[in-house]
């Protein structure tokens, strides 16, 4: 198991939560090396003699504010020294500096740095695991100093390396659009021992002989907005003329397009004379000077690999859904002026076209160049990597390559009215986060059918729109954990990422050959026990659920009857963390509850501050959970900042389950700060309900939006959904025409199923849970979870939508404006959240 290891300066929890340390370094450190620092021999390296859950930074205890300094650390040992570590670095004034050599984090642990946070490093430091960087953290490198990093380094901020500092990476460099990786002088070496990707911006600052080198033990992907800037100020042009070559980049196997494009080169201090030339050979990239004559010129020679650009070159497009090739010719400059060979396309094919700004008023959606995205790497995917999408047969319109797409160009409306299906190929597309064109064109056809886009072949983890400009349609590509486009209180509060699950093996079965399914059902005591229909029902037609409601023999009893009928079926415990829900417990005491205090239901409400009832809380569920008929549990009403006594014992539960057992809840929420996404660092996945329901001043549709967006991020991240389907709660009985709630009307006092009624509800539900379906993501719908009513209310199990063959997806889903549509193999499925309109075309009918 990879532990991290954060460097935080926010104000940690006060009690235990587990068994991970929170290192905390205070807000107020110095990156400076200080006058009174001692020498290094000075500084031990102490194992701690128990598992402590939080240190922090001690900062009244240590003169010097230097890493290795125990001292400075409140249970007096360094972080990293132990494998539940947990250290956290974040704001504006936190710094620190390893002017001593810290090389003892041999360990398979991260170091992570986030929010304009920074680490000064003038000294040798090993890393066990990968180190990952964050918004505008930044890390500065120097003094000789060696940097090696066990894993992988994700760069989404700077990374500043001179003075000879080498930065030897175990497996590969991700550097997604806002990071910045800067090589200072002639003597730095950065090296990686796998494929590397560039999505943002690399550096070079010369020294007088050149520049420091990138070595990669494979090949270095470059993204269509990926920037190169060169400041050749400092070079020495006195020591010869004629040619010069440097080499920049050192690679054995190039895969995909490795050359920047050329509006994305900067290029200062080249005197007057002097020409420059960027080319990719097949063992790396090289700058050429040139003094007194033109540059050579031609195509890189990139060696050829799948989804790579070609370069024989193409003739003109046909005017209406051609098939695409990107293309290729020479580029020349006159003499003094830069020259970068580049892919270009004769004047009458489309072009390779990367939008570098949205130049537009009325998208949400903000430009990846200029905000933060904190796209994984692919080498940060777990294991049992996400859903892998169906690639059919047809020819696609729109062939992405590695890093881009060709823009088709005419003087016509596109796209064309008479196009059947449009589909977007992203089977070869890597290069993560961008904004491609697919047409410029006089007219856009703005009343084109959503339906008629279908995308294919896509990697996880990436979230599509498509704009209509004045003049273009651009394909918009963002990350799924990328949530800066939505109001603020989204956009400033949804920060960080969490990691990947790192088992499946505990999660219930899930098939594609019809829609997967989870229920939720009570019933109460007094109305008398479940029939055999009710519990054959339950455990012929889900996966999962979870059961609460009465005495503890009272649930295993119900377990025990499920799983005779379904042994593979997961049955949880509900455990509700804010009530004293359901029958009495015998070891419950009733002065653990608040006085004159209700929750849920009116019912009593447990007093947090106890650490009694803490303790109580925990171990019923722990105990419960020993029977070998109940899977996991199920804990609710948890919508609680972390660092309250609540958050706490809810952290410190799923810590004290097994790892087999399932660790479930209401958890991820839109409207909380964070969506709650922090949890799921200790949690197997959430429960999603109200997600069309946010505070009232949040733009219309943005709740469901980003409810579906936190569905496909858990999804994506290998957690499991439980997606509750149901628009309302309207139980059975007859009760007052005006105590009937508004969105009961034509529910409740009635005699009969309202067919209509709930068909337009399962449609609308259904078509949004499409849009989030990955595999491990199950559906629920009912009108009311009591089973003491009538069976059309609590089972929806013979509604004919969930008998129809489903597929798995072609690809992930497209959003237009608010409309949104997928394809699976069996299903096409569009739904429009502005007038709920849904269209359905199943292909058994």
């Amino acid at each position: 198991m990879i532990r991290r290891i954060f460097l935080v300066a926010a104000t940690l929890f006060n009690a235990a939560l587990g068994h991970e340390d929170i290192v905390n370094i205070g807000q107020h450190l110095r990156a400076t090396k200080n006058r009174h620092l001692t020498s290094c021999s000075s500084y031990p390296i102490n194992f701690p003699v128990t598992t402590q859950t939080i240190v922090q930074w001690n900062s009244g205890g240590g003169l010097d504010k230097e890493w290795m300094n125990v001292k400075n650390w409140q249970y007096q040992y360094l972080p990293g020294v132990h494998k539940y570590n947990r250290v956290v670095m974040a704001g504006l004034r936190t710094q620190a500096t390893v002017h001593c050599p810290a090389t003892y984090m041999q360990a398979d642990v991260d170091v992570e740095i986030r929010t304009k946070a920074t680490l000064d490093i003038q000294a040798d430091l090993s890393i066990g695991g990968k180190l990952k960087l964050q918004n505008s953290a930044a890390v500065t490198q120097s003094s000789q100093s060696i940097v090696s990093i066990g894993k992988m380094l994700h760069l989404a901020a700077n990374y500043d390396l001179s003075d000879q500092a080498r930065l030897d990476i175990g497996s590969n460099i991700y550097v997604p659009t806002p990071g910045r990786l800067a090589i200072n002088g002639d003597s730095v070496i950065v090296s990686a021992e796998e494929n590397s990707e560039m999505y943002g911006w690399l550096i070079y600052r010369f020294g007088p002989t050149g520049a420091g080198s990138i070595e990669v033990n494979g090949g270095l992907i470059v993204g269509a907005l990926a920037r190169l800037v060169i400041d050749a100020s400092s070079y020495d042009w006195s020591s010869s003329a004629g040619t010069r070559t440097l080499q920049l980049i050192k690679y054995s196997n190039p895969p995909g397009a490795n050359s920047f494009a050329s509006n994305n080169v900067d290029f200062t201090g080249l005197p007057e004379g002097w020409a420059y030339q960027l080319r990719s050979e097949t063992n790396g990239m090289y700058l050429d000077l040139t003094q007194g004559g033109n540059p050579t010129t031609g195509t890189p020679t990139i060696a050829p690999t799948t989804g790579a650009p070609t370069t024989t070159p193409t003739t003109g497009a046909p005017a209406t859904a051609p098939t695409l090739n990107p293309t290729s010719s020479a580029s020349s400059h006159p003499t003094g002026s830069p020259s970068i060979t580049t892919s270009t396309t004769p004047t009458t094919a489309p072009s390779l076209r990367p939008v570098t700004s949205p130049n537009s008023t009325n998208s949400p959606i903000s430009d990846p160049a200029s905000s933060p995205s904190n796209l994984p790497s692919r080498g940060e995917s777990p294991s049992n990597s996400p859903t892998e999408y169906v690639i059919p047969g047809p020819t696609p319109t729109f062939v992405l390559s590695a890093s881009g797409v060709d823009t088709i160009t005419n003087n016509g409306s596109c796209p064309a009215q008479d196009i059947e299906e449009l589909v977007i190929d992203g089977t070869a597309y890597t290069a993560g986060p961008s904004i491609l064109t697919l047409y410029e064109c006089a007219n856009i056809n703005t009343g084109f059918d959503a339906m008629k886009f279908k995308l294919i072949g896509f990697h996880s983890g990436l979230w599509f729109e498509i704009v209509n400009r004045n003049d273009r349609v651009d394909l918009i590509i963002k990350s799924l954990d990328d949530y800066s486009q939505y109001w603020n209180q989204v956009k400033n509060s949804y920060t960080g990422d969490y990691p990947p699950q790192e088992s499946t093996d505990n999660f219930p079965e899930f098939s594609w050959e019809f829609v997967s399914r989870w229920i939720s059902f009570r019933k109460n005591p007094n109305k008398g026990p479940f029939t055999e229909e009710d519990i054959h029902s339950i455990a012929s037609n889900n996966h999962i659920s979870w059961f609460g409601l009465g005495k503890p023999d009272d649930v295993i009893q119900m377990a025990e009857s499920i799983k005779v009928i379904n042994p593979k079926y997961k049955m949880l415990l509900y455990w509700n963390s804010e009530s004293y829900w359901g029958s009495d417990i015998d070891t419950f005491q009733e002065e653990w509850l608040e006085p004159d205090v209700v929750g849920t239901g009116n019912r009593p409400s447990y007093d947090h501050s106890i650490p009694e009832m803490r303790s109580w809380w925990i171990q019923h569920a722990v105990e419960m959970d020993q029977n070998t008929v109940i899977d996991g549990v199920f804990a609710d009403n948890t919508r609680e900042p972390a660092e309250t006594d609540k958050s706490q014992m809810i952290q410190l539960l799923a810590e004290s389950l097994p790892d087999n057992s399932l660790k479930m809840g209401n958890f991820l929420r839109q409207r909380d700060a964070n969506g709650n996404r922090w949890r799921m660092n200790y949690e197997d996945g959430s429960y999603f309900e109200n997600q069309h329901v946010g505070p009232v001043n949040q733009p219309e549709h943005e709740s469901i939006i980003v409810s579906m967006q936190l569905a496909r991020e858990a999804s994506w991240k290998r957690k499991l959904v439980m997606w509750n389907g149901s628009r309302r709660n309207c139980g059975c009985g007859n009760i007052h025409p005006s105590k009937i709630p508004a969105t009961c009307v034509g529910f409740m006092n009635v005699n009969e199923a309202p067919e209509q009624k709930i068909l337009d509800d399962l449609n609308l539900s259904l078509a949004e849970y499409f849009m989030v379906a990955e595999e491990f993501s199950y559906f629920s719908f009912n009108i009311s979870p009591d089973a003491s009513c009538e069976r059309w209310r609590w089972d929806s199990s013979d509604l004919p939508q969930f008998s129809k063959p489903l597929g798995r997806p072609l690809g992930p889903p497209l959003q237009i404006g608010n409309t949104f549509t997928r394809h699976f193999e069996h299903l096409s499925v569009k739904v429009n959240l502005d007038t709920s309109e849904t269209t359905f075309y199943w292909e058994s009918e």
